[in-house]
């Protein structure tokens, strides 16, 4: 890993070693064991892609509540309030809730588990726990155990 001192001298080549050792530690944590790496992953992917999606997402609900509407007044039947209702109410949900912080926060947690999992990778340890945080009880026990 490139030291403060190269990386303020060369910020490209530092920023390509750290991208070369993410590499490297996403490979070597693609085994079941880490599973929770996954499932962070996956959540992370699961969030990036409802934010791309977010503008479609808000026009079709829209659409749909502004239809909705439509066949009320020339229906003039009421039945179809409901629908602009719930319409309306996905529309603002996409639009509140769906942000980049909200994907944010599952990209830092993930590089969390990625972290952590570096470190236990680098100590020799091998995750047993359900979760990342259980690490350290894991490997207690399994030295206890093994010796």
């Amino acid at each position: 890993m490139p030291t403060a001192a190269a990386e303020k001298a060369d910020p490209n080549a530092a920023d390509l070693k750290y991208a070369s050792a993410v590499e490297v530690l996403r490979e070597k944590t693609r085994e079941p064991q880490f599973a929770p790496i996954a499932s962070e992953n996956a959540e992370y992917g699961f969030r990036r892609n409802c934010v791309g999606i977010r503008r479609f997402a808000v026009a079709l609900a829209l659409t749909v509540a502004i239809t909705s509407v439509v066949l009320v007044l020339t229906d003039g039947s009421a039945r179809f309030w409901v629908d602009a209702g719930v319409a309306l109410i996905a529309a603002l949900g996409w639009w509140k809730f769906v942000t980049p912080e909200w994907v944010r926060s599952a990209a830092e947690l993930y590089a969390d588990r990625l972290l952590e999992a570096a470190a236990g990778l680098a100590a020799g340890w091998i995750p047993v726990g359900r979760v990342f945080g259980e690490l350290a009880v894991g490997v207690a026990i399994r030295s206890a155990i093994c010796g």
